[in-house]
């Protein structure tokens, strides 16, 4: 058996990515866990997607149960909120955040790629086209959106996405 992971294997099966429409196989080791060796998608040219709205409800759910502080979970360093501010994508969704203030500010969305050849730091997405351009490539690389608040610096992983691998 080669990698493992702790992501439960039923957030990956269903999980579609709009840009993509290709559904992810997976085979199940042990509930809970996974063989990555064994990922799929149904269609080739697709980005496998795992999304990570079951651990934002979790987060969230410990805010309002007091087990987090605000200040815990609204903690966006400098430079993931400036390249919100100029890179970040609007999104409809309102921060659960704000929303308690009756602010209710908009989210952002923010991309960052991970890979061979990149800073450390990852590569931030900037322009329509770009994650297209990773998945033709023959290496494989992460890319990890992020939904940042800029009123009160709420932040968290939405989804990561394997691009590339085409060689």
């Amino acid at each position: 058996m080669t990698e493992q992971t702790g992501v439960d294997a039923a957030v990956v099966t269903g999980t579609r990515h709009a840009c993509s429409g290709g559904l992810a196989t997976v085979k199940v080791v042990k509930p809970g866990i996974f063989d990555a060796s064994a990922l799929q998608t149904a269609d080739r040219g697709a980005p496998l997607v795992v999304d990570f709205r079951l651990s934002r409800n979790a987060t969230l759910h410990a805010w309002k149960s007091g087990e987090l502080t605000r200040h815990q979970i609204c903690d966006a360093q400098y430079e993931l909120i400036r390249t919100a501010t100029h890179c970040g994508e609007l999104t409809r969704r309102r921060c659960p955040i704000c929303v308690e203030d009756e602010v209710s500010s908009p989210l952002k969305e923010v991309t960052y790629v991970f890979g061979p050849r990149l800073p450390k730091q990852g590569r931030c997405i900037s322009r329509p086209g770009e994650l297209e351009e990773f998945q033709l490539r023959k290496q494989t690389f992460s890319a990890y959106v992020v939904e940042v608040c800029l009123e009160c610096n709420w932040n968290h992983i939405m989804r990561r996405m394997l691009l590339g691998g085409n060689g």
